[in-house]
């Protein structure tokens, strides 16, 4: 009898402290020793504090465009350290790839790890129903062999809305290391 009260008891005091809470939570991809990271969203804006870098002001539309040139470069960067570096290579808009891709690869040497952390003023060009976004960038960027090499600036990136398939592509990429 007294196991089946404790147990009522434990049910109730869980639905009542669940149904005064009035916040929502957000489940990122972020890990924190090894388990998903739950973080509180503002109820006012439903946004996970600390984790905006974009203008208040930016209207919905400007902010979905963002997000999505965020993770163009997120894949653009993941792809070395997978060793896929053609993927990486796609990536850019054709009339503005950097090289041939031979030498593109060359120059882009394999790296364990990739962080990329984007920083506040990012700028959205709306030409028409095409998008040209510049995204301020820095990363960080290590090799197998443990050297560091870090580097900040501008990812320039365009989608053309026109297109069968309309993505961002990179179209500049002005970076210079922050180690010399």
């Amino acid at each position: 009898m007294m196991i089946k009260y404790t147990f009522y008891t434990l049910l109730l005091s869980t639905l009542l402290v669940t149904s005064c809470v009035d916040r929502k939570t957000s489940e990122s991809n972020e890990t924190q020793n090894g388990e998903k990271v739950v973080r509180l969203e503002d109820k006012s804006t439903g946004k996970v504090p600390g984790s905006d870098t974009s203008d208040p002001s930016m209207s919905d539309e400007d902010e979905k465009e963002i997000t999505d040139a965020k993770s163009v470069i997120n894949d653009y960067y993941d792809a070395f350290t997978r060793k896929a570096p053609r993927e990486a290579y796609d990536m850019w808009a054709p009339k503005n790839t950097p090289s041939n891709y031979d030498k593109f690869s060359k120059e882009n040497p394999n790296y364990e790890n990739i962080t990329v952390t984007f920083e506040k003023g990012a700028t959205v060009q709306k030409m028409g129903k095409d998008y040209q976004i510049k995204m301020p960038i820095r990363v960080s960027a290590t090799s197998k062999d443990g050297d560091i090499v870090n580097s900040s600036g501008e990812v320039t990136l365009m989608k053309k809305a026109s297109a069968e398939n309309p993505e961002y592509k990179i179209t500049a990429m002005n970076l210079k290391s922050e180690d010399s």
